[in-house]
């Protein structure tokens, strides 16, 4: 997962301007997040999650926010908020996790 956050850097640098201006982040750079599984990445393994030890969560969200903060924001905020599954019953946790492409 790291070597996709680090490849998609140069691409989101060019975006900056634009999601700033737009207040929002390109639908193309939400599916980004989406196929690579960076939304679901502190999600644990049995929810279809990748459940990220913390130190490569954190070299992850940094190399998204090295090419451009909103992305590393918008990915934080919705992954931290998977991490919430390991604490519901699995079915709950499935109604909410459990569809394609993730919730964000």
């Amino acid at each position: 997962m790291l070597s996709a956050a680090r490849a998609a850097i140069a691409d989101l640098a060019t975006r900056r301007a634009s999601h700033d201006a737009a207040k929002q982040l390109d639908p193309a750079v939400v599916g980004m997040l989406r196929e690579h599984g960076f939304i679901n990445s502190l999600l644990p393994n049995l929810l279809g999650g990748a459940e990220l030890e913390p130190a490569e969560y954190i070299a992850v969200l940094e190399a998204l926010a090295e090419g451009d903060a909103a992305t590393g924001w918008v990915t934080m905020t919705s992954s931290t908020s998977a991490m919430l599954g390991a604490y519901l019953p699995r079915s709950t946790a499935s109604l909410l996790w459990g569809s394609s492409p993730p919730m964000l």
